[in-house]
């Protein structure tokens, strides 16, 4: 059985969500941090992370622009 859209971008919602506890992603971080947490392709976690730009859990830091933060 397939999984629809939309509870594919939930658990997205949910995995972001919960990494915002975690001692890890207190600070700044890079997708490769959530690759390596979550245990997934580069292009997966980039995604997330893209995700979690658009949704506003996320926001790109100045410098380097290649790391992130929550809001």
């Amino acid at each position: 059985m397939a999984i629809s859209l939309a509870e594919y971008e939930a658990f997205d919602l949910e995995f972001l969500t919960g990494l915002k506890t975690e001692p890890d992603f207190q600070e700044t971080f890079g997708i490769s941090r959530v690759q390596r947490h979550g245990r997934i392709g580069y292009n997966r976690a980039a995604r997330l992370v893209e995700v979690g730009v658009e949704k506003g859990l996320l926001a790109r830091c100045d410098n380097p622009t290649y790391h992130f933060r929550f809001v």
